[in-house]
């Protein structure tokens, strides 16, 4: 009797199918938003940085900006990279060694994310020093 009460309790406790199958879902919704929205930031923030150049009566630190642009398009390459790395993942569970793949895949996978984010961040905090140092040479 007790046995059968602790197996109904585990029963219980574990997710059906469905609801197992509904987070995966949202997890990858998630993850697939995330991805994008940082590729989104990054291309968005460089064409405008190179579009609209402030018009300054004297540059400062120029470099910032220019190491901000190739952070970005670090960040724009890495984020491509990210979604095919997913797609590469996705598609390897059709192969019978594919958990070997998988692995493997994983590993680019992260370091491309990680790459993504930094070159995004990295941006950001560039162009945002750029302009409070320029700040003040602003032409009229």
């Amino acid at each position: 009797m007790e046995n059968n009460n602790e197996k109904e309790k585990e029963k219980k406790q574990r997710p059906d199918i469905d609801a197992l199958q509904t987070d995966i879902g949202f997890a990858n919704t998630y993850r697939l938003e995330v991805i994008k929205t940082i590729l989104g930031i990054a291309t968005a923030l460089l064409a405008f940085t190179i579009s609209f150049r402030p018009k300054l009566s004297t540059v400062q630190c120029e470099w910032m900006m220019q190491a901000s642009w190739v952070a970005l398009t670090v960040s724009i390459i890495a984020g491509i990279v990210t979604m095919y790395c997913w797609e590469l993942f996705y598609i390897s569970y059709r192969d019978k060694d594919g958990k070997t793949l998988r692995k493997s895949i994983t590993a680019f996978r992260r370091f491309f994310f990680t790459l993504e984010v930094a070159g995004c961040l990295i941006g950001v905090v560039g162009v945002a020093y750029f302009s409070v140092v320029n700040l003040p040479n602003a032409a009229p």
